[in-house]
This record gives structure tokens, sequence and C-alpha cells, in this order.
């Protein structure tokens, strides 16, 4: 069973898979939209709380809103074309999530995670969740805020 509509998710990033803010980026501005054509590999799904029911691999789907964090900012931003998916005999990775690589986008100076708990109304910044892989709902209203926020290119069809 999948949701009838698309979410907003968060995926978090480490020290261990980028050392700084900037590898980050160089990663989502050049290897992800134009070597990997989209295709973003995860070592693990890491903590992950259901949603409605579901995992969260189950969770996001087509066309949903992925927000690329690192620490207490926001860096990069994508819409998913193909949902996670397990793969096997790839070390050290599990999944794959492939990005439509025209709507990557990428923030220098980086957006606040203050500013996108502002629009969504969870708490990002304590406990566990500032490192957990998060579905944060959806709601036409949520994401259009973040897309004036973000400026954001429109959702592929």
């Amino acid at each position: 069973m999948s949701i009838a509509k698309q979410v907003v998710c968060i995926f978090p990033h480490s020290d261990e898979e980028f050392e700084s803010y900037v590898k980050l980026l160089d990663y989502l501005k050049d290897d992800l939209p134009k070597e990997q054509q989209g295709k973003y590999y995860l070592r693990g799904l890491g903590r992950t709380r259901r949603f409605m029911g579901q995992s969260f691999g189950e969770a996001v789907i087509k066309n949903s809103l992925t927000l690329l964090r690192k620490q207490d900012r926001v860096w990069g931003a994508a819409y998913v074309q193909q949902s996670i998916e397990e793969i096997e005999n790839s070390e050290p990775y599990k999944f794959t999530i492939d990005f439509y690589p025209e709507t990557i986008k990428t923030y220098d100076d980086g957006i606040a995670i203050q500013d996108i708990q502002s629009v969504t109304g969870c708490d990002l910044t304590t406990g566990w969740l500032k490192a957990s892989y998060l579905v944060l709902g959806y709601s036409d209203i949520v994401e259009k805020q973040l897309m004036r926020i973000m400026d954001l290119p429109l959702k592929p069809h």
C-alpha cells in the first residue's frame, strides 16, 4: 500500500559520509546530477519512524520533496524520481533512490533548519530527530511555503 500523496522528507548526512558541508555541496552540485544522473546511494536508513503505518522506504514515493541536511542546515533539495530500492552486493551501500537530476538544488549558505521547522511545525533540532531520516508529512500549503523559502523549481510531472 502506498500513500496517495507525495511527502516531504529529510535525509541527514554524517561526518563519516561527508566530512564537511563543502564536500556535501560539491557532491550535490557535480557528482549527483551529472556523473550519477540523480542516483543517490544510502548506506542505510539509520533511525526512522513510521509514517501513517508505513516504513520510511514505503512512504517516500515519486515526486516527494527531499531536503538534504548536514548538521543544522539544509544544503540541498531534490524531487524523487524513483522510490528507495534495496540493492545487494554493493557494500557499503544498501539502498538507492533516484532524483530528477534537473530538480537538484543547492544552497551555498545553507538554509537554517529552524526556517524549515517553522514551516513544518516539527522539532528538528533535538534528540534523535537531528540525525534521522524523517518523513515530515504532506500538505500543499507546506510544500508551497518550502518552495518559496527555498526557491525550489516546480515539481516534475
